[in-house]
């Protein structure tokens, strides 16, 4: 048996960086607001009430991910087809390890009731209970399969967190309708987002009396609800990409924007003002992205955005862990001994993760990649066998062969960007001649055909990453500048 690889966590894209920056510090807020245990005690529960509204880093993670399954999918779930493969590949992406955190979460609780623990109120993401998840069947078959927040069992579902991947999933199955109505107006998800959630706000309003953080976070608010208008949002930036170009000085705007993010949400600020912080926390980050090279530190940080899912699937289930250990052995622990104790745990958050991402997550991605009728042929280091496909670019059709582990996120990007800018300024506009362009197609496995000799590299040309690891080579003759090779999501 083959051993997994381990490396160092790299971009998944130098595309998204902003965004995997801030989807990065989405996880460790969502880690710290259910870890408050940790820094508060029972007589300070207004503090903790206060710092809740790090609970709406949720709703950043739906916008952010409204955005980048935009960016890779918009063109690529018109037919059954596409549609059938793309949920083949996010049922891949997600499953596996909600899978594993709900059978690990299911052995800590009976663990806990072998042993006797729950007689102390055990402590689960930071509030006490006396009881259980359900273990009855029908709870359990919800959970595995997503549909718990759906259609609720009467019981706790183990590994509770998993509510908004089960929201997530549902954003998918309605991603084509947020696509068609993107491509019919490109501000109409932004305005679909923005409507739903005035509604939502206003029912929060009419019911509670108030617009506060705890009855948006609450479950009086059905998860589908909370998650729609942020993923709107999310893919309305996609379709506004060229506005949010011209935003002046977006990185500079951003590292004011994600501080006052914060401190709105630990300062007990009113929701719409929150939710309004975290969207353009997220327009900032896309425009961040759009105008060019990040910051070094950046580029330090952003690949730890791949862990993001990891982090937020296991740390329910280790803090969980940790403060029952507490509870039972450090019952009169100092305020220094819990930080210390919190920075291990956090440290075993990371740790762990990064494990889960490169033994299970990624070979389990993989192999329900590749399994029929939908999947794709991987080669033996893990590279995708490239199949033609067509890309529709303003009424063009482009075909090309795509050779490497990420050519699922092959995407099209419309002229009057900032790639088909570059082009026009060195060749003047790309035009299509006809309704149909062919583009060079190469084989995974065969050696690209050099360049004619004189012939131009730089903006104008591609690249193929062969799946042997080799240097890449060029391919001849080049492809428009505006197709965006990305990797997987």
């Amino acid at each position: 048996m083959r051993l997994p690889r381990f490396s160092a966590l790299r971009p998944q894209t130098g595309e998204l960086l902003h965004l995997d920056l801030l989807r990065f510090i989405a996880a460790s807020g969502i880690v710290l607001h259910h870890s408050q245990r940790f820094f508060f005690r029972d007589n300070q529960i207004e503090a903790w009430r206060q710092a809740s509204g790090l609970a709406l880093f949720v709703d950043l993670f739906f916008a952010i991910s409204g955005y980048i399954i935009a960016h890779v999918y918009a063109n690529r779930t018109a037919t059954a087809g596409q549609f059938a493969g793309f949920m083949q590949r996010r049922i891949a992406r997600l499953a596996p390890l909600h899978w594993l955190t709900m059978a690990a979460a299911m052995a800590a609780w009976l663990l806990f009731l072998r042993f006797g623990f729950l007689h102390l109120g055990v402590l689960k993401l930071g509030a006490y209970t006396e009881s259980m998840p359900s273990l009855s069947p029908r709870c359990l078959a919800e959970t595995a399969v997503l549909v718990q927040a759906a259609i609720p069992c009467g019981g706790d579902a183990f590994n509770g967190i998993s509510w908004s991947i089960n929201a997530e999933m549902a954003m998918y199955v309605a991603f084509p309708l947020f696509a068609a109505a993107g491509h019919f107006r490109r501000a109409l998800p932004l305005l679909l987002g923005l409507a739903v959630l005035a509604v939502a706000l206003a029912a929060i309003r009419f019911g509670f009396g108030s617009v506060s953080i705890e009855s948006w976070t609450s479950y009086s608010v059905h998860p589908y609800l909370r998650a729609l208008p942020s993923f709107l949002i999310g893919v309305g930036l996609w379709f506004l990409r060229e506005p949010l170009k011209r935003i002046p000085a977006p990185r500079t705007l951003l590292l004011f924007a994600v501080p006052a993010l914060l401190a709105s949400m630990v300062t007990g600020q009113g929701t719409p003002l929150v939710l309004f912080l975290t969207y353009l926390a997220a327009a900032l980050a896309v425009s961040a992205d759009l105008v060019g090279s990040p910051h070094r530190i950046v580029k330090l940080i952003a690949p730890l955005g791949q862990l993001t899912y990891s982090i937020y699937m296991w740390h329910a289930l280790f803090i969980l862990l940790a403060l029952t250990a507490i509870n039972q052995y450090l019952p009169h622990a100092s305020s220094l001994e819990m930080s210390i104790l919190a920075l291990l745990t956090y440290a075993g958050i990371v740790g762990w993760s990064y494990l889960s991402f490169t033994v299970v997550e990624t070979p389990a991605r993989r192999w329900l990649d590749s399994l029929p009728p939908f999947g794709r042929r991987h080669s033996a280091n893990g590279g995708v066998v490239a199949k033609p496909r067509l890309l529709e670019i303003e009424g063009a059709q482009i075909g090309e062969d795509v050779p490497g582990l990420f050519d699922d996120l092959l995407m099209a990007v419309k002229p009057g960007s900032s790639h088909s800018s570059h082009w026009a300024g060195n060749r003047g506009p790309w035009k299509p001649e006809s309704s149909v362009l062919k583009a060079s197609t190469i084989s995974a496995t065969s050696a690209a055909t050099p360049p004619p000799r004189g012939a131009p590299s730089g903006l104008g040309g591609s690249t193929a990453r062969p799946i042997t690891g080799k240097r890449p080579m060029p391919i001849w003759p080049p492809s428009p500048p505006w197709i965006s090779r990305s990797s997987s999501i």
